[in-house]
């Protein structure tokens, strides 16, 4: 629980009284989840954000009989912790916002999957580590992202506000391609049964008299 000083916590009150409002700016994650069908799909949201700064999705195949791996450990890739093969590196991943795809261009491996994360943690520019070695990357902790700031932040702060609007209704969709081999045996199937996307926004809240407003 947070306590405001008494004067200050007045001076609030006598501001929202006068019929003015009292902005708050913050930052938060919205997650929705999807069950996967197969090795190609178009994960759809219609959502609406003042700004949105990134997205991240990651996948979940329910295969471990042990219950060790579940939805919160196991982010999902077909390729495996062995040797690193072109064959098994083919999932390709596009998001798109009304008319505009980001990347331009479709990610395509996991090096690109790896560097995007980066820019999308605001870790790239910098000497901020991921914890995720290669062999993790493309089995167990596998997450694909896309930076969708014009001004570059991270760990340590950076530039507000500076993500896309999607106010104006626009469709969000993720298609991706390419995740393993479906197979009507569970057992040998490589695809993945549940998506989970996370996307991270810029918002206001409007506090007035008796109410709130969210942006």
């Amino acid at each position: 629980m947070c306590q405001l000083d008494a004067s200050l916590q007045s001076s609030y009150a006598s501001h929202l009284a006068t019929g003015t409002s009292l902005p708050l700016a913050f930052s938060s994650f919205v997650t929705q989840t999807q069950r996967s069908e197969g090795p190609a799909q178009t994960l759809v949201l219609a959502r609406s954000f003042t700004r949105l700064k990134g997205m991240f999705v990651t996948w979940f195949k329910a295969n471990d009989a042990s219950g060790l791996r579940n939805k919160t450990n196991y982010l999902y890739h077909h390729h495996g912790p062995g040797a690193c093969t072109h064959a098994a590196d083919s999932l390709e991943v596009q998001m798109q916002l009304g008319a505009k795809k980001y990347p331009e261009y479709a990610m395509s491996s996991l090096a690109e999957f790896y560097y995007r994360l980066r820019l999308a943690v605001g870790a790239h520019f910098g000497d901020v580590p991921i914890n995720v070695l290669p062999q993790e990357f493309r089995s167990a902790k596998n997450m694909v992202a896309v930076d969708l700031e014009k001004a570059a932040s991270g760990p340590a702060g950076g530039v507000s506000f500076s993500g896309i609007s999607s106010r104006a209704g626009e469709l969000l969709t993720i298609d991706y391609k390419g995740f393993g081999v479906a197979d009507a045996d569970a057992a040998l199937s490589t695809t993945p049964t549940q998506s989970f996307i996370s996307l991270n926004v810029d918002a206001i809240i409007e506090i007035k008299h008796r109410w709130l407003l969210g942006h």
